[in-house]
């Protein structure tokens, strides 16, 4: 299911067609919501490691759902290089995602690329 979506969204990024919502009355935007557990490091032992994941895991779960409830289509997940959810969404939902507990920052989708991290922007 996650394939098509990211095919769909490929292809709706390509051609233009996800740029606007008539249903909701806003415009539709892509972006990657990031989140403030980090993934666990290279260097931690692997049951530590795997705390660590559970815990990125169970904050993205509980994010998406709140994500979901806003409106928002989940459209790809990062959880081995980062803590992030790529979402399509009306812009007039950004501040109210941006008070989701656990969200670090809101920034545009241009790609399902993760978004940078630990950057000065």
């Amino acid at each position: 299911m996650l394939d098509l979506t990211r095919r769909w969204f490929t292809l709706a990024v390509a051609t233009g067609a996800a740029t606007g919502s008539l249903a909701s009355g806003g415009r539709t935007v892509e972006v990657w919501v990031e989140l403030t557990e980090e993934p666990p490091a290279a260097t931690v032992a692997a049951s530590a490691a795997a705390r660590q994941r559970e815990r990125v895991a169970s904050q993205q779960d509980r994010v998406g759902e709140t994500l979901a409830r806003l409106g928002g289509i989940e459209l790809a997940r990062i959880r081995a290089n980062g803590n992030a959810i790529a979402v399509r969404i009306d812009s007039t939902r950004l501040d109210a995602v941006r008070a989701i507990d656990g969200v670090k920052s809101v920034r545009p989708a241009r790609s399902l690329h993760p978004p940078q991290t630990g950057g000065g922007t």
